[in-house]
């Protein structure tokens, strides 16, 4: 299969498994290849080969979201970033904005929002750094 013509591949990166598991399924149901982990070593880790996009939880285990998407940046300059978060903070979307985040959702969210706006970020009618509850 071809570059132009393979799955979008998005990483999703979550410590609450049953939250990883419901963005896991469904996007992997909507036909994107997924690749999950539950802290930022296990994220950097799995993250080999093409990726388009991640979900990604401020507070991990190990590190911190925004840790994980410079981390990522790295291989990946070009890489659609969501950031989900329960504990939304006055500095989060300064933070957010300047690592490139594409969006914040607040938790709990509904995972079918979360998917239309996984689509739109990767047919490039996303905005940038956007806050959303």
């Amino acid at each position: 299969m071809t570059q132009a013509h393979r799955p979008h591949r998005i990483l999703v990166v979550d410590d609450e498994e049953l939250l990883r598991w419901s963005i896991c399924t469904c996007l992997e149901e909507a036909g994107f290849d997924v690749l999950e982990a539950g802290s930022v070593s296990e994220g950097v880790e799995v993250a080999i080969g093409p990726l388009d996009a991640a979900v990604v939880d401020y507070r991990l285990p190990d590190a911190t979201g925004i840790e994980l998407v410079a981390a990522l940046r790295r291989t990946y300059p070009d890489l659609h970033v969501v950031m989900m978060t329960a504990y939304r903070t006055a500095g989060l979307a300064a933070l957010a904005e300047r690592a490139g985040i594409d969006l914040v959702l607040d938790k709990p969210f509904v995972v079918k929002g979360l998917l239309r706006r996984i689509r739109e970020a990767l047919s490039g009618r996303s905005g940038t750094s956007e806050c959303a509850r």
